[in-house]
């Protein structure tokens, strides 16, 4: 049976990732990984949809636990 993640579990996945974007978007190198929290860095599906002002803009991830 798949384990979920809380509601601040989840705050923080998106928080990580919206710093991964804007890293990646400005060319820094530097990275950052959830360690404080067990559940946070066992394999997981994940899944992003990217918006901007309501319109789709992309989509990634996978639907079964990959890495």
């Amino acid at each position: 049976m798949a384990e979920t993640v809380s509601r601040e579990q989840g705050q923080r996945l998106v928080a990580l990732a919206r710093e991964a974007i804007r890293k990646r978007l400005t060319g820094s190198k530097e990275s950052s990984s959830p360690t404080e929290s067990s559940a946070l860095t066992r394999k997981g599906a994940t899944f992003v949809t990217l918006k901007r002002r309501g319109e789709l803009r992309g989509c990634i991830g996978n639907l079964e636990p990959v890495g």
